[in-house]
C-alpha cells in the first residue's frame, strides 16, 4: 500500500511543470555574472600591471655599482618603457571600471566589450612599440659604430624580426588573457536575447 501511494506521488510529481524562473530574475542573474566578469578583468590587468614593477627595478641596480652616462640611459630608457606598459595597463583598467550599469544591459554589455577590445589593442600596441624602439636603438648604435655595410644590414633585418615576433607573440597572448572574458560576455548576451524584452 505505502509503495502504491509513492509511486502514486511519483507520477503526480512527474506530470506537475516546474514553476518558471522569473525575468526580473534571470536579468539579476546576468547583471551578476557581467559584473564579476568586470571584477575579474579588473583584477587581471592589475596583476600584469604588478608583474612589471621588478623589471623597472632590475633596470637600476646598474646604478648601484657606478653611475656613468650610459648605464643611466639605459636605466631611464627601460625604466620609461615599463611606465609606458604600466600606464597603458592602469588606464585600461580603470576604462573597465567606469562601465556604469545604470543602464540597460545590452548597453552594459556593449560598453565592457568596447572597453576589452580598447585595452587589447592599447596593450599590443604598447608591447610592440617598446621592441619597435629596442630595435631603433639597436640600428642607432651599430650605425654610429660601424657605418652603413654589413652590421648595418644586419641589425636592421633584426630589429624588423623582434618587431614582427613581437606582434605575433603580443596578439596571441592578448587574445588568451583576453578571449575568456569576451567569451563570458558573449554568453551573456546570447542569455539576455533569449530573454522577451520587458514591455
Amino acid at each position: 500500500m505505502e509503495l502504491k501511494v509513492f509511486t502514486d506521488c511519483w507520477q503526480q510529481l512527474e506530470r506537475e511543470e516546474a514553476p518558471p524562473i522569473e525575468g526580473s530574475a534571470i536579468m539579476q542573474m546576468i547583471e551578476r555574472q557581467v559584473s564579476g566578469v568586470q571584477q575579474r578583468a579588473r583584477r587581471r590587468l592589475r596583476r600584469e600591471l604588478t608583474s612589471y614593477l621588478p623589471l623597472a627595478a632590475i633596470g637600476l641596480t646598474g646604478l648601484l655599482y657606478e653611475v656613468t652616462w650610459t648605464r643611466l640611459a639605459s636605466a631611464v630608457g627601460i625604466a620609461g618603457l615599463i611606465g609606458v606598459l604600466v600606464a597603458v595597463l592602469w588606464h585600461s583598467e580603470r576604462r573597465i571600471a567606469r562601465v556604469p550599469f545604470d543602464r540597460s544591459l545590452r548597453e552594459v554589455l556593449g560598453a565592457l566589450v568596447g572597453a576589452l577590445d580598447a585595452a587589447a589593442r592599447a596593450y599590443l600596441a604598447a608591447y610592440v612599440s617598446m621592441f619597435g624602439l629596442f630595435a631603433a636603438v639597436l640600428v642607432g648604435i651599430v650605425g654610429a659604430r660601424q657605418g652603413a655595410g654589413f652590421w648595418l644590414a644586419g641589425a636592421g633585418l633584426l630589429g624588423l624580426a623582434a618587431v614582427a615576433w613581437s606582434y605575433a607573440s603580443g596578439r596571441g597572448y592578448v587574445d588568451r588573457m583576453f578571449g575568456r572574458y569576451r567569451a563570458e560576455l558573449h554568453r551573456c548576451l546570447q542569455q539576455l536575447q533569449a530573454e522577451p524584452d520587458p514591455e
